[in-house]
């Protein structure tokens, strides 16, 4: 399946209310069903109403509900009304029966399996690498979402719900022999404290840090998500810039536009884009045709005649990552 993407506090929203629909719920008919209150979604997603409208569906109602009494608020047993759309309350104040909107009970289930295949929509997993989303490891703490190309390899990447209290058993999950020696977890919630050891080659990453910071939708920052990758456990990392080049796999990533990482095939046409992207970190935008034809032509003479349009011939999708303003001069388009 295919998600839309979501702007990034809609993401990050939706997996806080991933996390709080892991609480197990009374019903009136004294079962157990796991997801969050009505009575509870304000406090998860404050002013989001149509995202939980669209991630969660109402499975049962609770048999409680907080009350204020004073400066503090009382939990109280529910019953049915004789009108189906309420049902009623002993207020502990004045021990009068009161009514409260059915719908202010419901319990909402998460869609769990669409908000995973939305992640993996993000980090561009192939859908036959997905086996993983249907089948949940340690009682619905864990699931694969698959493989994600990170850099130059293709990544296991999990995704954990409740870590903190279940850290001792995702732990040792990860120290079984027949997973891969390496593997990226991501969660919700902090970043998991120094003093946490984690098992093998597995790195743990929350939501809010994989994501590009200062984008109006959710990207991952798939630069840093590497770097952690090849990095010890615990090293502190800063964000990726806007625009990153990675010379091992020739891709340049744009995260101020919602457009795909670009492949640059070859030799020139890469050391060219490399060359732009150097010259945006040193503050320079606009680049004179002229040097960047002689990065691309490093160490012998530019071609008599030879220009940008010629430079990228036979390549269509250079001049949606690469803009004219002026005659001579060139600028990665940014917006």
């Amino acid at each position: 399946m295919t998600t839309s993407r979501l702007t990034t506090p809609a993401q990050l929203e939706l997996a806080k209310l991933f996390e709080a629909s892991a609480k197990p719920l009374t019903t009136l008919a004294g079962s157990r069903l796991h997801g969050v209150a009505a009575w509870e979604l304000d406090k998860v997603t404050p002013g989001a109403p149509a995202l939980w409208q669209a991630w969660t569906v109402c499975v049962g109602y609770t048999d409680h509900l907080p009350v204020p009494v004073d400066d503090q608020w009382v939990m109280v047993d529910v019953w049915a009304s004789h009108d189906p759309q309420y049902f009623e309350y002993r207020s502990p104040e004045t021990y009068q029966t009161c009514r409260v909107p059915r719908a202010r009970l419901a319990i909402h289930a998460f869609k769990t399996q669409a908000f995973l295949h939305n992640l993996a929509d993000l980090l561009d997993i192939d859908p036959r690498r997905r086996g993983g989303i249907a089948t949940a490891q340690l009682g619905d703490k864990l699931w694969c979402l698959g493989q994600a190309r990170i850099g130059a390899a293709l990544v296991d990447v999990w995704y954990a719900r409740g870590l903190t209290g279940a850290l001792r058993e995702v732990m040792q999950h990860f120290l079984s022999h027949h997973l891969p020696e390496q593997g990226l977890v991501l969660s919700g919630g902090l970043p998991l404290p120094d003093t946490i050891r984690t098992p093998r080659h597995y790195r743990f990453v929350p939501l809010s840090q994989a994501l590009s910071p200062g984008l109006a939708h959710a990207v991952p920052d798939l630069p840093l998500l590497k770097r952690v990758l090849q990095a010890p456990a615990h090293a502190p990392q800063e964000p990726s810039a806007p625009v990153y080049f990675d010379p091992q796999t020739c891709t340049l990533s744009i995260r101020t536009r919602a457009v795909p990482p670009w492949v640059i095939k070859g030799a020139r046409q890469p050391a060219a884009v490399a060359f732009m992207v150097a010259q945006l970190h040193l503050g320079r935008r606009v680049v004179a045709a002229l040097e960047i034809l002689k990065a691309a032509y490093k160490g012998v003479s530019v071609p008599p005649g030879m220009t940008m349009a010629r430079l990228f011939s036979g390549n269509q999708q250079w001049k949606t990552y690469i803009d004219n303003p002026a005659k001579g001069a060139f600028q990665l388009r940014l917006d």
